[in-house]
């Protein structure tokens, strides 16, 4: 027999964001309700860190950063950390959380990009400029 052959995992990776795509909008949904859920456990909010920073991961270039930049997304991951009563665990998950968001909030949502052109985010409640972004 021989051996199986198994697909690239980065094809999978890709493969397997591709099947979230069209339930992005209610993931970040879900994840707002679970942080105006007075009773949330710590356990649900490491689980929703990183559900955070896997879906940074799955989309690494962007393509869905206008989610990230959401002000409850950072004040959950602010919260979590700064809990004295959680685990050191889920303390670093809300940590890798935290530096996901800021990752994704510094992308730019649009797709294609002009070599030489500027993109401008919106961060919170002001527009900033970025240097040219070129893609190759």
């Amino acid at each position: 027999m021989s051996e199986p052959e198994f697909a690239d995992p980065s094809y999978l990776l890709t493969s397997a964001a591709q099947l979230l795509q069209p339930y992005i909008e209610n993931i970040f949904q879900l994840l707002q309700t679970i942080y105006q859920d007075p009773h949330r456990t710590e356990a649900l909010l490491r689980a929703s860190m990183g559900v955070i920073g896997d879906l940074s991961e799955a989309f690494p270039g962007g393509e869905y950063s206008h989610y990230f930049r959401q002000d409850f997304l950072t004040a959950m991951a602010r919260d979590t950390r700064a809990n004295k009563e959680f685990t050191s665990r889920t303390i670093d998950t809300a940590r890798w959380a935290r530096e996901q968001i800021k990752r994704q909030s510094g992308k730019c949502t649009f797709r294609y990009m002009i070599p030489g052109f500027f993109c401008f985010l919106r961060l919170s409640t002001s527009y900033h400029l970025l240097l040219p972004y070129i893609t190759i």
